[in-house]
């Protein structure tokens, strides 16, 4: 049973920075061979694109081979943090921007040339990759959240406030979804502020005031972590969701609505 249309929801969009972390050396000869080091958190079929793009590199730059490396999502930023200094990290390596002032302030990250090259990509790409005036990463692509619905689940409309969203799990609740009514209704990783986001800014909270100052403790902040208590107390939501969770959940059939990124559909069966 193919799921539903995505149905979007308000995220903030979300940049994949493409991080050079050291300057290789140009090779001394032509035949002389440098390795290029490749880590990314990708799975499923994201994966194995991936992994076609680095052979296809190598293929037509042999004194370049591209050594990729899969690293789980939950210890990709500690394992960076741990193996750069010691000069066992990559040489480049795929993640999200939201680290990049940190890894910039502890010398992990190589200054890249403000060429034309960052002509073709948007502004805020670009900005979201400059810390300090200096660029450290090339935009890879910019994403949303969505909700994913299986309709052979969830019978009748897709919920599209968080009182109808309320009103469906407790209709799944009573009737018991695959006769099971402990299975929650529907799952993200709540405990990623990325994933988190839609709900902080959707109870009018944030994170800064009108003069950038950080402000966390304001009551629409409150408002959104208490929705999400909430339905997890309710147990209309996972307790402790993690991103592999939510796929087997989904997938399985044990719940019949997630909240995630497109690269979602790479990490789901075709024949979903």
């Amino acid at each position: 049973m193919k799921p539903k249309p995505v149905t979007k929801i308000k995220a903030i969009p979300w940049l994949l920075a493409f991080v050079a972390l050291l300057l290789v050396a140009v090779p001394a000869s032509s035949d002389a061979q440098v390795p290029i080091k490749l880590w990314h958190s990708y799975r499923g079929a994201e994966r194995e694109a991936l992994d076609r793009l680095a052979q296809e590199f190598t293929k037509q730059n042999p004194n370049w081979p591209v050594e990729p490396l899969a690293v789980p999502y939950d210890a990709f930023a500690n394992k960076l943090t741990s193996a750069i200094p010691r000069g066992h990290g990559p040489d480049v390596f795929i993640a999200a921007h939201e680290r990049l002032g940190d890894w910039a302030l502890a010398g992990l990250l190589a200054p890249l040339p403000a060429d034309e090259t960052f002509d073709a990509f948007f502004d805020t790409t670009v900005e979201a990759l400059t810390w300090d005036e200096t660029k450290y990463g090339y935009p890879l692509a910019f994403k949303s959240l969505a909700l994913f619905v299986r309709d052979d689940l969830l019978k009748g409309d897709v919920p599209k406030t968080t009182d109808e969203l309320i009103q469906t799990c407790e209709g799944l609740a009573k009737e018991g979804l695959q006769g099971k009514s402990t299975n929650p209704c529907i799952a993200w990783e709540a405990g990623s502020f990325y994933h988190h986001g839609p709900w902080l800014f959707g109870f009018g909270g944030g994170v800064f005031d009108s003069d950038g100052n950080p402000v966390l403790n304001r009551p629409e902040n409150q408002d959104s972590l208490q929705f999400i208590s909430d339905l997890t107390n309710k147990g209309f939501l996972p307790q402790e969701p993690t991103s592999a969770l939510v796929t087997q959940l989904f997938e399985e059939g044990h719940t019949p609505m997630a909240i995630n990124g497109p690269w979602f559909i790479g990490e789901l069966s075709p024949d979903l």
